[in-house]
């Protein structure tokens, strides 16, 4: 019997290794441009987010300055804005940064699950081995008692075979004796021998 082999399915040697390939790559800065912004400061997106949060401060005040008639609108608008500005900075800095410790331990669990799943990939392929000597050595075994056994028959039925010609041989040597009626020496060492091969061919 033919025993099967380890099945290992074609995509998982694959995606362990574009997988193990991003985490690295995560770990050492290597982004892909679609995520480079997220562990970034002042990043285009945030200029946009920013530019669009201080145009906003900017209409509000104007709007507001024109509804009372007042002036100086512009000097508000500059310290709005750069206090907006000020205080959106710092806090992107800090989001940069929190962002990084996520891309640090997003690649790390990524670089990590990769290990765990080739330690298990590694354990079952040598238990399946294992086991598969095992039964490979059992059919070993079983094949060579079959040999064995075979051998033993033939060996008995031979022995049997020749054992039975002797015992005709002897037989007949006798019935030869007792026939003739001679009763003097020659008659019994003819009957002697008789015997002795009919014991010699009975397998004693």
């Amino acid at each position: 019997m033919n025993l099967p082999s380890f099945y290992t399915d074609e995509f998982f040697n694959k995606s362990q290794k574009d997988l193990y390939g991003l985490g690295n790559n995560i770990l050492s800065g290597d982004l892909p441009d679609y995520y480079k912004g997220i562990g970034e400061s002042n990043s285009p997106e945030f200029q946009s987010v920013l530019k669009g949060a201080n145009t906003d401060i900017s209409r509000a005040i104007t709007e507001n300055a024109a509804k009372r008639g007042s002036r100086g609108g512009r000097s508000l608008i500059g310290r709005a804005v750069a206090d907006n500005t000020s205080k959106m900075r710092y806090q992107d800095l800090i989001d940069s940064i929190s962002r990084k410790q996520g891309l640090l331990n997003t690649g790390t669990n990524i670089v990590s699950g990769v290990g765990d799943k080739a330690l298990s990939y590694g354990g079952q392929q040598n238990q399946f081995n294992i086991s598969k000597a095992q039964l490979e050595f059992q059919q070993e075994q079983a094949e060579a008692a079959k040999k064995s056994a075979k051998k033993k028959m033939w060996t008995d039925m031979l022995s049997a075979g020749i054992g039975a010609v002797g015992n005709i041989y002897g037989v007949g040597m006798l019935s030869s004796v007792m026939k003739s009626g001679s009763g003097g020496s020659g008659g019994n060492s003819n009957a002697n021998s008789a015997m002795m091969g009919a014991y010699m061919g009975g397998g004693r």
